[in-house]
């Protein structure tokens, strides 16, 4: 049985969702936030839900509820759960469910902006560092928010992978 920090929610049957990217840009673009912190979340969003096309339950982010719970002030983004096989270890893992993209999204910039986690910010979340540019962030990212290590090693492939994402995300803001 997979662990469930949100038993007060509904468990909602696993739903693989998708979104273009114009649209997904369209909802980003809607929020009040830096340029800086657009391009994070468009990153993530990118990477995360293999541009739009790997969504769990409008979860384009990887957010999930069986590690702990997230901020209250959250939870109005929150409509249930659903679980699902992890892509990267393959294990069972209980995912957040948002009821659209916007969710995700709020979701994902609170996140961003609590974590320091763009271009200006200091990541303050495992990698401990400040962020001066797309390599900074790109090193940030994945220590804190993909490998959960300070030491952790990013292969140069996943490196230039990122660093062209973020170079589309600063061209579409």
């Amino acid at each position: 049985m997979t662990k469930n920090y949100y038993p007060e929610l509904p468990v909602v049957d696993y739903h693989k969702t998708s979104i273009e990217m114009g649209v997904a840009i369209a909802a980003l673009k809607a929020f009040d936030v830096s340029r800086q912190v657009k391009i994070a979340a468009y990153c993530i969003f990118r990477i995360e839900s293999g541009n739009g096309k790997y969504g769990v339950n409008n979860n384009y982010i990887g957010a999930q509820a069986d590690n702990n719970r997230w901020p209250d002030s959250l939870n109005q983004y929150i409509i249930g759960t659903a679980v699902k096989k992890e892509n990267m270890t393959g294990k069972e893992r209980r995912f957040l469910a948002f009821k659209d993209v916007s969710g995700s999204f709020a979701f994902l910039i609170d996140r961003i902006l609590s974590r320091g986690l763009y271009v200006g910010g200091h990541c303050n979340v495992i990698a401990d560092m400040d962020i001066n540019d797309a390599q900074d962030w790109a090193v940030a990212y994945e220590k804190s928010w993909v490998y959960g290590s300070k030491t952790a090693k990013i292969p140069d492939s996943e490196l230039r992978n990122i660093l062209s994402i973020y170079k589309a995300g600063e061209r579409v803001f």
